[in-house]
């Protein structure tokens, strides 16, 4: 600000000009931004699914974890149980935040304008049904045959429950689906809920 009042005082408004419109257009991104995340976020209907993205998007931003939400038409029904829905999706988003925060860890300071760092959590409804697609930068290759397996982790000891219990919810539904993939650097998971004019349709297994 010291600077550019000695512009100004110089007759350079150019300078001057310039300043202001590079300060106010950050703040305009930032809020713009900011804007488009509520409104998505309100596009999710289900309340139960909606607290949980909302803590989650709360938490990584604590955690410094560029994040993008994305559900571009209203989420009012998912033909499965709430409770299993927020854990099917907690899992996913769980997963992500942490490969995420590791890779930022490795790099270092990264910008606001740096897409291939950002996790991104996408909610499209259809009338078909419902996906949840959760993807996450990546830099190894990811053994995809394993990951699914009780206690394999690429964390230590201890860990690799999440997605082999992810697995377990999508057997108990006939209308449930997923799918894992790795695409340009990214750890992409696909939850697939068609909708069925049966309901959905679970079997109970030991």
């Amino acid at each position: 600000m010291a600077g550019i009042r000695i512009q100004a005082d110089d007759g350079d408004l150019n300078a001057v000009q310039n300043f202001i419109a590079e300060v106010t257009g950050d703040f305009e991104r930032k809020v713009g931004e900011k804007i488009f995340q509520i409104s998505q976020l309100g596009n999710i209907r289900i309340t139960e699914l909606k607290g949980l993205v909302a803590v989650k998007a709360s938490e990584m931003q604590q955690r410094g974890i560029p994040f993008r939400l994305e559900a571009a038409a209203p989420v009012t029904y998912v033909n499965m149980p709430a409770g299993d829905l927020c854990r099917a999706a907690g899992i996913l988003l769980d997963n992500a935040m942490e490969e995420t925060e590791k890779i930022l860890q490795s790099v270092g300071e990264i910008t606001e304008d740096q897409k291939e760092y950002r996790m991104t959590a996408l909610f499209c409804a259809e009338e078909s049904g419902v996906s949840i697609v959760v993807c996450n930068p990546v830099k190894e290759p990811v053994p995809i045959s394993k990951i699914w397996e009780d206690g394999y982790s690429t964390k230590g000891s201890g860990r690799g429950i999440g997605l082999a219990s992810l697995r377990r919810i999508v057997e108990m539904y006939d209308n449930i689906s997923s799918r894992t993939y790795q695409e340009d650097g990214l750890f992409i998971q696909e939850l697939n809920i068609r909708t069925g004019k049966e309901g959905y349709i679970f079997s109970m297994w030991i």
